[in-house]
């Protein structure tokens, strides 16, 4: 058995940007006052963390390659 690196951070990335969601998007306020406040909320956040916008997510997103753990959220 070989270890194909290659393939392993194709795969980590995908776990990564599955459980990932912007930084700047509030929790446990209702989507319909999130979008009265004119914040976009796309489809993958709401499928991450549901209809009562629960954070579920392991990591948010900061800039373009940049990730923090959303544990440091509720320090």
């Amino acid at each position: 058995m070989s270890f194909d690196s290659a393939a392993f951070l194709k795969t980590f990335k995908r776990i990564i940007d599955d459980e990932t969601v912007p930084e700047d998007i509030p929790f446990a306020v209702p989507y319909d006052e999130l979008e009265k406040r004119k914040i976009k909320i796309s489809p993958k956040v709401k499928s991450i963390r549901g209809k009562l916008n629960i954070p579920r997510e392991r990591f948010h997103l900061r800039g373009p390659t940049t990730y923090l753990w959303a544990g440091l959220q509720v320090r």
